[in-house]
């Protein structure tokens, strides 16, 4: 008689654990899904704002060869020289939105004819496209990856190996390694953001930028879309 009670009871017992095993294992994945959800909608909301601010630079070469390189490097050079006055002038993204975009069609004539200077026939184009760019830092200030409005200037295949700065603000002046970013342009970028922006990119908040990060390198890699209010 005890055995046969015993029986039924562990037969019960059994089915309560494996119930409580799936309610956990239920738990544990909606607890999951929504921290991956808070994750990703802040990534999204972070990045947003802060690259609906900055305008990125982008040259991309010809090839790898070592004289399509350095074409690349003269290119860049020459261009952020011979238009420095107009965009160090710029005070706002807008602005120099507008001046890229007026001035789009000289932007693209003088880096062809810098090219043919230098004896070669390929074909060059500038436009404003938005791109991915992975995580960089300036001195002290560090931008997260993400999709940017970007100038870029193709020089003929442009499968080469690429080179990127930012337009505004205008840190494509400042040496990549200096410990820090001259005052002017902190305070342009303190100016632009939010504090908590802010606070992310100049290393105040290490791990929410990490999640920003992180969260920009998966959407980018997966192709991975999801629809939100412009």
């Amino acid at each position: 008689m005890f055995s046969k009670y015993f029986s039924k009871f562990s037969i019960v017992y059994k089915k309560i654990n494996t119930r409580s095993a799936a309610l956990a294992l239920a738990l544990s994945f909606l607890l999951t899904f929504a921290v991956s959800l808070s994750g990703w909608s802040y990534s999204e909301e972070i990045q947003s704002s802060v690259s609906s601010q900055v305008m990125r630079f982008h040259v991309r070469a010809n090839s790898d060869s070592d004289s399509d390189q350095t074409l690349k490097t003269l290119v860049k050079n020459k261009v952020l020289d011979h238009f420095r006055q107009s965009l160090e002038a710029a005070s706002s993204l807008e602005q120099t939105r507008g001046f890229l975009t007026e001035d789009l069609g000289e932007i693209e004539s003088y880096a062809a004819a810098l090219v043919s200077t230098e004896g070669y026939d390929y074909l060059v184009t500038a436009a404003i496209t938005t791109e991915y760019f992975p995580t960089r830092a300036y001195g002290d200030v560090k931008l997260p990856a993400g999709r940017y409005d970007t100038l870029r200037i193709d020089i003929g295949e442009a499968v080469g190996e690429n080179w990127w700065c930012v337009m505004f603000p205008p840190l494509c002046y400042v040496d990549v390694s200096v410990k820090e970013i001259p005052k002017q342009e902190k305070e342009t970028l303190k100016y632009i953001l939010t504090d908590e922006e802010f606070a992310l990119v100049t290393g105040e908040l290490n791990v929410k930028f990490k999640v920003v990060e992180l969260w920009q390198m998966v959407r980018e890699e997966t192709g991975l879309r999801f629809a939100r209010n412009e």
